[in-house]
C-alpha cells in the first residue's frame, strides 16, 4: 500500500511538529493525517513530526506514495517531479472549496486539465458538479469523458461554529427541549437558540469554509471516514 503524502502550500508546521492554525485548510490537513497510516506532509524540511513525516516533494519515493494535492493548479507539476524519480506517479486532487473563474485563460485551462487528468475528490456534490462542468467546458471530449470525480459532504463540528458555553449555561443541559438544536447540543440555553437562528439562515462551516444548511449531511462523513472518491 502506498503512503499518503498531503500537499498544501499554506500548511504551517510548528517547532513541536504540529499542524498550526484552525482555518479550513489546516483542519483538513490534520484530518487527513489522522485518517491515514504513516502519512507525509510535504514541506521544506525533512523531520519526524507528531504523527507524520515532513518531507520535500523531491524526496518522495514515487512508486511508494500517492500525493493528495490541495493546490489543484500544481498537480501537473507534481506529476513531473515524481516522474523524474520513478515510473508510476500517483496524484489526486482534493477540491476542498469552490472552483475558480480565473480572469486569465492560462490558469483556467490548467485547472480544467488538472481535473481531467487526475482523480478529483470534492467537498460536496455541488463542487463535484462544478468540477465536471469546468472539465466539459475547457477540455476536449476525450478528456472530459475520462474525468474521475468523487465527493462527500464534509460537514462541521458544533464546537467549530459556537464558542464553548460558560459554566453557568451548562447546567441547563439537563432540561428537556423540543427544539431541533437541543437534540444536537443537549440543552435549551441561549447557545442552542443562537445555533438554531444561525442554522435557519445558513452558517459558515468551520471545517470547509462553505455554507451549511439544516439539510447538510450529519454526522460529518469526513470525520467518520465514510466518504471516498470513486
Amino acid at each position: 500500500m502506498r503512503r499518503v503524502a498531503i500537499k498544501w502550500d499554506q500548511v504551517t508546521i510548528d517547532a513541536d511538529g504540529h499542524i498550526a492554525g484552525h482555518d479550513a485548510g489546516a483542519t483538513l490537513v490534520r484530518r487527513l493525517v489522522r485518517l491515514t497510516h504513516n502519512p507525509i506532509v510535504i514541506g521544506p524540511a525533512t523531520r519526524r513530526c507528531d504523527g507524520f513525516d515532513e518531507m520535500p516533494l523531491a524526496f518522495l519515493d514515487t512508486d511508494a506514495c500517492v500525493v493528495i494535492n490541495m493546490d489543484v493548479l500544481d498537480s501537473t507539476k507534481i506529476w513531473r517531479v515524481l516522474r523524474e524519480n520513478g515510473s508510476h506517479p500517483a496524484v489526486m486532487n482534493f477540491q476542498w472549496g469552490p472552483t475558480t473563474n480565473y480572469d486569465e485563460q492560462v490558469p483556467q485551462l490548467i485547472e480544467a486539465l488538472s481535473f481531467g487528468l487526475f482523480p478529483t475528490f470534492a467537498n460536496s456534490e455541488r463542487t463535484a458538479s462544478a468540477v465536471r462542468e469546468v472539465v466539459r467546458r475547457w477540455t476536449v471530449a476525450d478528456v472530459a469523458e475520462k474525468a474521475r470525480v468523487g465527493w462527500a459532504n464534509l460537514g462541521f463540528r458544533v464546537e467549530h461554529v459556537l464558542p464553548a458555553p460558560p459554566q453557568s449555561a451548562r447546567s441547563c443541559c439537563t432540561r428537556r427541549s423540543t427544539s431541533p438544536s437541543a437534540s444536537v447540543l443537549g440543552c435549551s440555553s441561549k447557545w442552542s437558540r443562537r445555533f438554531t437562528a444561525r442554522s435557519r439562515s445558513g452558517s459558515r462551516c468551520g471545517c470547509t469554509s462553505r455554507t451549511w444548511s439544516p439539510n447538510s449531511a450529519w454526522p460529518c462523513p469526513a470525520r467518520t471516514g465514510s466518504g471516498s472518491a470513486r
